[in-house]
């Protein structure tokens, strides 16, 4: 409370109001004679004082009520104020004018104008209930939540009005008094698609699947609004939609499914917070424009063609569709798709008091919104002439495998990679193939459970190890083994996490498993070889190791540790180590929590890498390339028990053996930084 809310003199009685502001304390400020006096539910005034308060506690108690009432309605009412002017306004016209339309869309070959009218309200309060209950299914979800504190703060449940449980029990309790209104007014075929749709698009998540998905979840939900609200203009059961009226129908759903990320353009922030792909966050802003601008100008003149208006018909619809199509490549995205820019953040966050908003000034654009690591996007590859993705593993044999630092990699010198990569599985990808192993690397396999069961697959690929990346539930019930190569001799590997999480962990545990392996094989080929050369029979063919890494569905955790192992073997970057593998077995499905754990993994493997370079220069090797015969990390006096300080890095009189006594003062290089606020001038 501030001096400014007491009242003052002459002023009625005013509610206290505490800070959350879906809760109004009982207290009052009494307006008395000094206005010094102060009651609430725990104190009792004189009698006296209570004789002559209680006209006053009577009108006092049925202001309250008003007030409750209204800000109850005021409530709801923001829930689906952003939805007025764009589906329950527009769908109320569409109804209205489809119904005095007559036989051009509905059977009703005379329309009276005075019924249809009539029925306004109707069409008015069938289209905003149903609006309400995808508002209070949508913003009552946690995402929602995240994405409305940044993108519209105003709205009930970010701004502290409502809570997610209330939200929940007032969707419970819209239901089925919408029910009976839908059976009144009419309309129930599309009710029900449209609650299928709701569902569909908030719990089962559909909006965050893709925005291919949620375009189309989209348009279907505005096809049932048009056709709910020209049934219900029309006069329940009265009279039914022509054929021209569902290919009109179809032209709609057509325009919002390629025009709605025209809204998207505006809550990149929140979408970004929650994770949502949507297409200006995949494609970027400038390919994002464009698919407005394109639809937007095809569309103002295939409706008018549509109704054969003519050419000077389509004289109006090509101007405005212009200019819209303009708009979206010249207006900023915070403002595309709004027509208001609202600064949602300021509502949402406390003024800074004057004196020190006024010295002081961010250095740096700020952005209000939930903390999230930068989305990691992956392009698809490039294509060679022959339509393969032009991706390439090293297949030099004098590559330092051992650089990576994980032991027996020698086998990787004798790979024959040759043109593994044959098809474009991205292209020629079939559904059943999810189903099946595909061979990632020549001596490396990535697919399901249902591949580590397949004895025909096991032997024809000549699989000698299988390795069962799974979840520790699934190790303590003993699932997701692999019977069929137990059976068959096959050497078996479990690598058991908690979550996604604990992959990073596992991952050097794997690689090394996976190199032991090979390199026994490559060790045993090479050992027969020898013994059949000194026989004379040199013909013997040779048996390399295959490997099998499987999960449940092939494409998470098991896609996830190839991915990381292409990384640590063949200094790939993590782009082209997902598209590699993406390219192998299309259905693999990296989310962002995944993409960012190989992110961080990617830099673990090059700061590993720049020590074992640094070792090597060390040793005095030429070009910072070892002896593939010598360790890393051996004993050679070159390094010192323990790390030097900095004071030692600057003394020159230290002895050095290797010769670079500055081999880390890189790291303290550029290093200024920058202050997060910086000082006003002063004028």
């Amino acid at each position: 409370m501030t001096v400014a809310d007491l009242p003052q003199k002459d002023s009625p009685l005013l509610p206290v109001v505490t800070e959350d502001p879906t809760v109004i304390d009982i207290d009052f400020i009494v307006s008395c004679e000094h206005h010094t006096h102060k009651f609430s539910s725990s104190q009792r005034p004189t009698e006296q004082a209570t004789d002559r308060m209680k006209p006053h506690d009577k009108q006092q108690e049925d202001q309250s009520q008003i007030h409750s009432i209204l800000y109850d309605f005021h409530t709801i009412w923001l829930v689906t104020r952003n939805d007025l002017k764009s589906i329950v306004i527009p769908e109320t016209a569409f109804g209205v004018c489809s119904a005095l339309s007559g036989p051009i869309i509905t059977s009703n070959d005379s329309p009276d104008a005075t019924s249809v009218l009539k029925r306004v309200p109707l069409v008015v309060l069938w289209t905003w209930i149903n609006v309400l209950i995808f508002d209070l299914a949508n913003q009552r979800l946690p995402n929602s939540i995240i994405e409305d504190s940044i993108n519209k703060a105003w709205r009930p449940i970010p701004s502290g009005r409502l809570s997610a449980c209330q939200a929940r029990r007032l969707l419970l309790a819209v239901l089925p008094i919408a029910t009976i209104i839908t059976f009144y007014t009419g309309g129930m075929e599309e009710f029900i698609v449209m609650n299928t749709l709701v569902y569909m698009y908030n719990d089962l998540g559909g909006a965050d699947e893709n925005f291919v998905v949620r375009n189309l979840i989209n348009a279907a939900g505005f096809i049932c609004y048009s056709a709910g609200a020209t049934r219900v203009a029309c006069g329940h059961g009265q009279f039914s939609l022509n054929e021209k009226a569902y290919q009109w129908l179809a032209i709609i759903g057509g325009i919002v499914f390629s025009t709605l990320q025209m809204q998207d353009m505006a809550d990149q922030e929140g979408d970004r917070a929650r994770n949502r792909g949507t297409l200006p966050l995949v494609l970027g802003d400038w390919t994002a424009r464009w698919t407005i601008a394109v639809p937007v100008m095809f569309w103002s003149l295939a409706c008018p063609a549509f109704w054969e208006l003519g050419v000077y018909g389509c004289i109006m619809p090509a101007i405005l569709g212009s200019v819209i199509a303009l708009r979206t490549q010249t207006v900023t995205p915070t403002s595309l798709g709004k027509p208001t820019h609202i600064d949602t953040a300021s509502l949402n966050m406390p003024a800074l008091p004057a004196d020190v908003a006024a010295p002081h000034a961010p250095a740096q654009n700020w952005s209000f919104r939930v903390p999230s690591p930068p989305r990691i996007i992956v392009p698809p590859p490039a294509l060679n002439s022959y339509g393969v993705p032009d991706l390439h593993v090293v297949q030099d044999a004098s590559y330092d495998f051992e650089s990576s630092g994980f032991k027996n990699a020698e086998f990787l010198q004798t790979v024959t990679y040759g043109n593994f990569m044959t098809i474009n599985n991205m292209l020629d990808w079939k559904y059943e193939q999810r189903r099946m192993a595909q061979q990632i690397l020549p001596f490396l396999y990535l697919g399901p459970m249902s591949a580590a069961k397949d004895r025909r697959f096991l032997q024809r690929e000549g699989i000698s190890m299988v390795i069962a990346v799974r979840n520790t539930m699934s190790a303590q019930a003993q699932l997701l083994g692999s019977k069929a190569a137990q059976e068959l001799g096959i050497d078996t590997k479990m690598i058991d996490v908690a979550g996604n999480q604990e992959l990073i962990a596992a991952f050097p545990r794997a690689i090394e498993a996976i190199n032991s392996h090979l390199s026994a094989m490559y060790q045993q080929d090479q050992f027969r070889r020898t013994q059949t050369a000194a026989t004379g029979h040199d013909h013997l063919q040779s048996t390399p190791g295959r490997v099998l890494v499987f999960c449940e569905s092939g494409n998470e955790r098991s896609a996830t540790l190839v991915t990381a192992y292409i990384m640590a073997m063949y200094a790939t970057d993590l782009i082209k180590a997902i598209q590699i593998v993406q390219a192998q077995r299309f259905a693999v499905a990296f989310d962002d929590s995944l993409r960012n754990l190989l992110s961080t993994y990617e830099i673990i493997l090059k700061a590993k890498r720049d020590v074992v370079q640094a070792d090597n220069r060390l040793l005095g090797v030429p070009g910072g390339v070892r002896d593939p015969g010598t360790s890393v990390g051996s004993d050679t006096g070159a390094r010192k028990g323990s790390k030097r300080t900095f004071d030692d890095t600057h003394d020159d009189d230290m002895e050095m053996d290797g010769g670079n006594v500055h081999l880390d003062y890189g790291r303290f290089e550029m290093r200024d930084g920058s202050a997060p606020f910086q000082d006003r001038p002063i004028s």
